[in-house]
């Protein structure tokens, strides 16, 4: 996974993370937040994202979807504060 450098974000921005953000659904998505003021990360195997929007290499095809949940669980908890400086918050549907 790769990611292209960006600063933190500012106070009362939010952090956004979307998979898929290359094309479709996903780069509209991006777009929308990136339009909303909020620091947006785009995941995806491709670097097309829109501009404003962190590219980050990914394939989450090759993961378990164990695998994303634990991750966006650790994203979503107070412990993510270490790597991103806020909490997270996410919207899905988890148990």
């Amino acid at each position: 996974m790769t990611a292209s450098t960006t600063t933190g974000p500012t106070t009362g921005q939010r952090v956004v993370v979307i998979t898929g953000a290359a094309s479709g659904v996903g780069h509209a998505t991006a777009e929308m937040f990136r339009d909303a003021g909020d620091l947006v990360f785009g995941l995806d195997l491709h670097p097309t994202v829109p501009d404003g929007v962190t590219y980050v290499e990914c394939n989450v095809g090759d993961r378990a979807p164990a695998e994303i949940a634990a991750a966006i669980r650790y994203l979503s908890s107070s412990d993510a504060r270490m790597v991103t400086g806020t909490i997270l918050a996410v919207d899905g549907c988890m148990s």
